[in-house]
Parts: structure tokens; sequence; C-alpha cells
């Protein structure tokens, strides 16, 4: 099973980002960390292996973004209309990065 990390600097937030991806082909899912999570708990927790015939096979590809959840809705020290924006653009460089990167990577529309 192919283990990929990716960091890079989202326009979109303004902020160095991370991810994990796993397999080399196959459908793509999207696991976004739980709250106040990051990006590898889902290979922590043990949901990676739990689904690596699935990876193994080329039936699916796992992308594991990292979260913003201290920049946006658990950052008690802004303006909850800051909060809101701060995920509306977390939402963007899902849309504009990373759904774009699993298209180039998968093929899928």
């Amino acid at each position: 099973m192919r283990e990929e990390y990716f960091k890079w600097y989202s326009h979109e937030l303004n902020l160095d980002m991370e991810m994990l991806v796993f397999g080399d082909r196959g459908y793509p899912v999207v696991i976004f960390p739980t709250t106040m999570g990051r990006y590898h708990e889902s290979k922590d927790f043990g949901l990676i292996k739990a689904a690596q015939w699935f990876l193994d096979e080329g039936l699916i590809q796992i992308y594991c973004p990292d979260s913003i959840d201290r920049h946006s809705w658990y950052n008690k020290s802004i303006h909850p209309a800051d909060r809101v924006r701060n995920h509306t653009w977390y939402d963007r460089m899902v849309y504009n990065e990373i759904a774009q990167r699993v298209r180039h990577n998968t093929g899928t529309g």
C-alpha cells in the first residue's frame, strides 16, 4: 500500500496544510479528522489498516487532510463571524485544492 505525505501552502487559507494519501488508484475517499484532530489520526487509530484490503486491491484511494478547528470553530478568542469566515475558507480550500488533487490523481470527475 502506498502512503504519501503532502505539505503545501494553501492560498485559500494563507496557512501551511498537511495531508496523507493512501493507495495509488481507485475510488477517492476523503476522511476528515474528528474535532480538533489532525490529518494523521485515521492512520493512528487503525482506520487505514482496516481498509487495507480495499487499498491493496486498488478499489479506493484515501485522502486525509488536516483540519483548521483551532482557527475556526474552536478558536474562542475570535468573533463567531470570524470563525465562520475561517471555516468558509477551509471549504474553499477543500474544493479548490484537495478536490483538484483528487481529480488529477484519480481521473474522476
